[in-house]
């Protein structure tokens, strides 16, 4: 089959999906290979009563991209949907608990995602209350050696360096 029957083949499929349902992570990943994706990034910071940061993160389950390795909870914005939507499932999904505050902090342009090019919306973030067992605070100087390298070189530096 050459590329002009691939394409063929490939639009008739896609005109086919309801994109107000999930697609699953395997045409997921796929339509991110040879598209851009944009995530929501919520990097979650509070001040210990000892007046040192703290960032919360959460364990990527097994089965995901970067399995077992901690990150600032994230979500990739879905077709038509609006920014605090995409909190609400990060509530949900996460379960991080209730958001209190979300300030825009910047996008970072990530070329060399492993699931593909990502544009990262990066928010500094508070909450109302934590979920028991969603996640773990951190000390901003002492964060795990298992982190998503992009979470620790990009998104908290970037936050951190913000008017908090």
């Amino acid at each position: 089959m050459n590329n002009d029957d691939v394409n063929k083949n490939a639009v008739g499929a896609l005109r086919k999906i309801d994109t107000r349902l999930p697609y699953g992570t395997d045409l997921f990943n796929e339509i991110l290979r040879v598209t851009v994706g944009v995530t929501v990034e919520a990097v979650i910071l509070r001040i210990t009563p000892q007046d040192k940061r703290e960032v919360f993160l959460t364990r990527r389950k097994a089965g995901e991209a970067y399995a077992g390795l901690w990150h600032c909870p994230g979500t990739f914005l879905r077709t038509g949907e609006a920014i605090e939507d995409a909190f609400l499932r990060l509530e949900e999904k996460e379960q991080v608990g209730k958001f209190l505050t979300k300030k825009f902090i910047g996008f970072a342009n990530n070329l060399h995602e492993e699931r593909g090019h990502i544009v990262q919306l990066i928010f500094s973030c508070e909450l109302e209350s934590v979920a028991i067992g969603s996640g773990t605070w951190f000390l901003i100087d002492n964060l795990p050696d298992e982190m998503v390298e992009d979470h620790l070189k990009v998104l908290i530096p970037m936050v951190l360096g913000s008017d908090l």
